[in-house]
C-alpha cells in the first residue's frame, strides 16, 4: 500500500510550482491565556488546554518536489500526581522526520513561575522495545497544578492521508486543526463523532488553499472494558484529492487505487511465471476437500513467506520473494492471488480497516481507510487474512468481521483485466465455531488431605489463533514453559512431566483443534473446615473478566468475535462425604435482544453419578457488537462467570 502511494505521489505532483514554507517563523504566545478548568481539575489526572497542529505544504524551490512542515503544539494542566511521569518528559518520534527544525518548553508551576528550558538540552532515545529513534526534552518543575506547554516544528516526510483524533480520555480545550497547500493541490476532508466540519478558504495573494477547523472543547471519552474507544473518537480524515495543475478531475479515490491495483497484482513477467509454478506444485494440498486443501495451502504459504514492512518494488516481484522468502505486503497479497487463482479458486479481493481504529465509510472516497486486505473465497463462504500470520482461512483478522469494504471487482474490458470498485460486507462467523472447551476431573482422596487434577483443554478458531500458529515453532523448552504459564489455574500446580498436546504441527494449525492434556497437583483446590471440606471449584475455570463497576456506559460493547465456552468439572467425593450446596450451581443468566432471542448466556447446572459430582457450564457470546441497550444484560453474563470462579463447593461430613 505505501509503496503504491509513494509512486503515485512522485507522478501526481512533479513538475509544480515551487514556493517556500509558511509558519517557519512559528511561536507561541507571550502570556497565554488557559481555559478555567476548576470543575473538571478533581475528575481527571490531566487536562489538554491547548491541541493545535498546523501542517503547511510547499514545493521545494530547489527540487520542485513536495515537502511537508508540521507545528505540534500542546499545553496541559497536571490535575493529579499521577500525571507527572506522563508529562515531566516531552518525547518527539524522529522516524518520520526529517529535520528538527525547532523546539520550545515551558512550565507556569503553581506558585506563578515561568520555567523555560533550554532547547539544548534535548537528548537522543533509542527505544530498542519500540524500534523507534525519539528526542526527549526533560522539564523541570512539573507538579499538581502545573501548566506545561511546548511546540516543535520540524520537516516531516510528506503525507498526504491523515488520520487525526481530537478526544481522548481526557477533556481537551482550545482544539485547532490548520492545512496549507499552495493553490494547485485540493484536499478533501471529513469529520466524525461531532468534529466540527473544515472549512476553506483561498489566499488569491499568497496562491494558497488554507484549511480549518476549531472546536473549543472536546469532552472526555473514557475508556471502558469491551468498548473500542477509537472508532467513536471525534476524528477528522484528510486525504489530497486534487493537482489542479493539471485537471479538476478527483484523485486518490477508490477507483484509481482499483485501476492501478490490478497490473500490480497479475501482470507478471517471465521469471514471475516460473518462481509461480514452483511455488504453486510445493504448496498445493493432496486433500480432495476445497476447503480443507485452501486452508493446508495457507499454512504452507504462512509458514514459508513471510510478510516484511518494506516498501519496495522488488519485494513485490514473485521470483524475489520465492528465492528470498520475504515478501512486502503487497506482495505477499500479490503470491496469495496468484497462487490460489492457479489453483482453481475465485478470489475477490476487499480492502477495509479494523473496528479498533474506524468503521468503514465507502463515502470517504480515498485511500485513508485501506489498511487490511482480505481475500473471500465465493466457493467456500469464507475469508482470509493473507498478511496476518496467525489468521487463516474461516477466521480472518477478527476486527474486520462486520466491517464494509471496499471491493475490487474484476472484470474485463477489452480482454484485458481491471478492477472496478464495489462495496460489501465482511460477515461474521458463527459462534460455535471459536471455542474454549475445558474438562477438569478433580480426584480428592480419601483422606481428604489431596487432591489431583486431570485437565483437557481443547481450542478452535479464534480462541486457538494466539497459540496455535506458534506452538510448532517452539523449541521443546519453550513449549514446557508456555503450558506451565497456561495450565496456573492459581491453585493447581503443574507436574513437570504430566502434559502433552495433540495436533502441534504446522500441518494441523487451525484445521484440528488444539487440545492440551496434563495432570496437575491441586491440593490448594481443597480446604478442611471442622466436619466440612471447601473445594474451591471456581478456581478451576481460572481467572474470569469482571465488569463489577457501576460507571455508565456510553460505548458499545466490542466482543471481538462470537465464541463459546464449554466447561465440564467432575469432583470425586471422598467416602464419607456428600454436597452440601449442590443448588447454588443451577445458573441461568440470559441477555435476550429486543426479539426476544438470546445472544449471550452463562447456564451452569448439576449431575451426580457415584461418587462423581458434575458441574456442566456453558457460556456464549453469538454476536461481537452489543449496544449501549444491552449493556447491561452483557454485563451480567460476563459477571456470571466471574462470580462462579469465586465460588465453593461445600462437602459435609456424614
Amino acid at each position: 500500500m505505501k509503496a503504491i502511494i509513494l509512486c503515485l505521489f512522485a507522478l501526481a505532483f512533479s513538475g509544480l510550482i515551487a514556493q517556500n514554507p509558511d509558519n517557519i517563523n512559528y511561536t507561541w504566545d507571550k502570556e497565554p491565556v488557559f481555559a478555567n478548568t476548576d470543575s473538571l481539575n478533581s475528575q481527571f489526572e490531566a487536562i489538554l488546554l491547548k491541541d493545535k497542529i498546523i501542517y503547511n505544504y510547499f514545493f521545494n524551490p530547489q527540487t520542485g518536489d513536495l515537502e511537508e512542515l508540521m507545528i505540534y503544539h500542546r499545553a496541559y494542566r497536571v490535575c493529579r500526581d499521577k500525571a507527572i511521569e506522563q508529562l515531566n518528559t516531552v518525547e518527539i518520534n524522529m522516524d518520520n522526520i526529517v529535520e528538527l527544525v525547532d523546539i520550545k518548553a515551558r512550565v507556569f508551576t503553581a506558585d506563578g513561575k515561568v520555567l523555560e528550558v533550554n532547547k539544548n538540552d534535548i537528548k537522543n532515545v533509542e527505544d530498542e522495545a519500540e524500534g523507534g529513534n525519539y528526542k526527549a526534552l526533560a522539564l523541570p518543575g512539573v507538579e499538581k497544578d502545573a501548566i506545561i506547554e511546548y511546540y516543535y516544528i520540524a520537516y516531516v516526510h510528506p503525507n498526504i492521508l491523515k488520520s487525526l483524533a481530537f478526544q481522548s480520555s481526557i477533556p481537551r480545550y482550545n482544539n485547532d486543526f490548520f492545512l496549507e497547500c499552495p493553490s494547485t493541490l485540493g484536499f478533501v476532508t471529513k469529520s466524525y463523532n461531532g468534529f466540527p466540519n473544515i472549512e476553506e478558504e483561498f489566499d488569491t495573494a499568497a496562491h494558497r488553499r488554507i484549511y480549518a477547523a476549531h472546536a473549543d472543547y472536546v469532552p472526555a471519552l473514557p475508556i471502558q472494558k469491551y468498548g473500542e474507544d477509537s472508532p467513536h473518537e471525534q476524528t477528522l480524515l484528510v486525504s489530497i484529492g486534487y493537482n489542479y495543475n493539471r485537471n479538476k478531475a478527483r484523485m486518490f479515490t477508490h477507483a484509481e487505487f482499483c485501476s492501478n491495483y490490478y497490473p500490480r497484482m497479475y501482470e507478471l513477467d517471465k521469471k514471475e511465471q516460473k518462481a509461480l509454478s514452483k511455488i504453486v506444485k510445493e504448496a498445493k494440498s493432496k486433500s480432495k476437500d476445497r476447503f480443507t486443501a485452501a486452508i493446508e495451502t495457507e499454512n504452507y504459504l504462512k509458514t514459508h513467506y513471510f510478510k516484511q514492512n518494506i516498501s519496495s518494488d522488488r519485494f513485490e516481484n514473485l521470483d524475489f520473494i520465492k528465492t528470498s522468502a520475504m515478501g512486502s505486503e503487497t506482495g505477499i497479497l500479490k503470491l496469495y492471488l496468484n497462487v490460489f487463482k492457479a489453483m482453481g479458486y475465485e478470489c475477490q479481493l476487499l480492502y477495509t480497516c479494523g473496528r479498533d481504529f474506524m468503521f468503514f465509510d465507502k463515502d470517504f472516497n480515498a485511500y485513508n481507510l485501506l489498511e487490511e486486505p482480505i481475500i473471500y473465497f465465493p466457493e467456500l463462504k469464507s475469508y482470509m487474512s493473507p498478511t496476518r500470520f496467525t489468521s487463516r482461512l474461516g477466521w480472518p483478522y477478527d476486527y474486520t468481521l462486520e466491517q464494509n469494504a471496499l471491493w475490487m471487482k474484476e472484470i474485463s474490458i477489452a480482454g484485458a483485466g481491471s478492477f472496478m470498485p464495489a462495496y460489501t460486507t465482511i460477515s461474521s462467523v458463527d459462534y460455535k465455531n471459536s471455542g474454549d472447551s475445558l474438562f477438569q476431573q478433580l480426584v480428592i482422596n480419601e483422606d481428604a488431605d489431596k487432591a489431583t487434577l486431570k485437565t483437557r483443554r481443547v481450542l478452535t478458531g479464534y480462541k486457538a489463533m494466539p497459540i496455535h500458529p506458534f506452538y510448532p515453532f517452539y523449541e521443546a523448552e519453550k513449549q514446557q514453559e508456555f503450558l506451565e504459564a497456561y495450565l496456573d489455574f492459581g491453585h493447581a500446580y503443574f507436574d513437570m512431566d504430566s502434559a502433552n498436546v495433540e495436533n502441534d504441527e504446522i500441518e494441523d494449525i487451525l484445521i484440528k483443534p488444539f487440545v492440551i492434556n496434563a495432570s496437575l497437583i491441586a491440593g490448594n483446590t481443597i480446604e478442611p473446615s471442622g466436619d466440612h471440606i471447601l473445594v474451591l471449584i471456581g478456581d478451576l475455570i481460572g481467572a474470569q473478566a469482571e465488569m463489577y463497576d457501576s460507571v455508565p456506559r456510553t460505548l458499545p460493547v466490542d466482543h471481538g468475535y462470537p465464541s463459546h465456552y464449554y466447561r465440564k468439572l467432575s469432583i470425586t467425593i471422598p467416602s464419607g462425604y456428600i454436597v452440601d450446596n449442590a443448588e447454588d450451581f443451577k445458573i441461568d443468566v440470559n441477555l435476550n435482544n429486543s426479539d426476544g432471542n438470546a445472544v449471550a448466556w452463562f447456564k451452569s447446572d448439576f449431575s451426580t453419578e457415584d461418587n462423581q459430582f458434575i458441574v456442566v457450564i456453558e457460556e456464549c457470546y453469538t454476536k461481537i457488537q452489543y449496544p449501549v441497550s444491552e449493556y447491561e444484560g452483557f454485563r451480567k453474563v460476563v459477571n456470571a462467570a466471574a462470580d462462579f470462579s469465586k465460588m465453593k463447593l461445600v462437602l459435609a461430613k456424614q
